[in-house]
């Protein structure tokens, strides 16, 4: 596996969230819990990308220091900076001004959606092709199947597996109340295959490098 396409993995869980965060803006004013825990996920997510990302490049420039790019690099600090204000603001309970969170959270989003669009037309690029091993990143070890069974609920899957947002994301569970279902009891009440829907889960989680 190239460290191009850890990166490009992790860009893609980051637009689902920021997709997911964006259609709850919405929800807001009258699901602040909701919405204060999807705003903690993107920005633990945002925070092991960039730790990440900065190993990765930081390795990178060590091993070929000729491709040296630093100077013109743009990371995710500012939209990091603008989601851990949100962060703090949401704690401050029935006091926040919902339509200045509302603001911050579009903007951040936003701003994150151009910075990786510009990382992966003009950064990504240079690291076409480069394996972790070449940087000298141990070879990874195989991964195990992920333990997700029908008797998981929602919540606990997601907290466990991050990643299994991109497949529970687009059925948009109500957290509060769907979310301590288990797996069987929302595809049953939502008329899915549960076979096919763990399936969906565990392969989600096998793909992403992050569970």
């Amino acid at each position: 596996m190239t460290f191009l396409d850890t990166l490009r993995q992790d860009h893609a869980v980051l637009r689902n969230k920021a997709a997911l965060m964006e259609a709850a803006l919405s929800t807001a004013p009258y699901a602040r819990l909701v919405f204060r825990e999807k705003c903690f996920s993107l920005l633990r997510m945002l925070n092991r990308h960039m730790k990440r990302e900065e190993a990765l490049i930081h390795r990178f420039y060590e091993r070929f220091p000729s491709a040296r790019y630093l100077p013109n690099r743009r990371d995710h600090a500012d939209e990091h900076a603008q989601l851990r204000a949100v962060t703090e603001l949401l704690l401050g309970g029935l006091k926040v001004s919902i339509p200045l969170i509302i603001l911050r959270v579009s903007q951040a989003i936003e701003q994150l959606q151009e910075r990786m669009d510009d990382q992966e037309h003009t950064l990504f690029p240079l690291f076409e092709g480069v394996t972790e091993e070449e940087l000298g990143f141990a070879p990874r070890a195989p991964r195990r199947p992920a333990s997700i069974s029908g008797a998981m609920s929602v919540n606990a899957i997601l907290r466990q597996y991050p990643s299994a947002e991109r497949v529970l994301g687009p059925l948009q569970i109500n957290c509060l109340r769907e979310g301590y279902e288990s797996v069987e009891e929302l595809a049953w009440r939502r008329g899915l295959d549960v076979s096919q829907l763990l399936e969906q889960l565990r392969q989600a989680v096998a793909a992403s490098p992050h569970n």
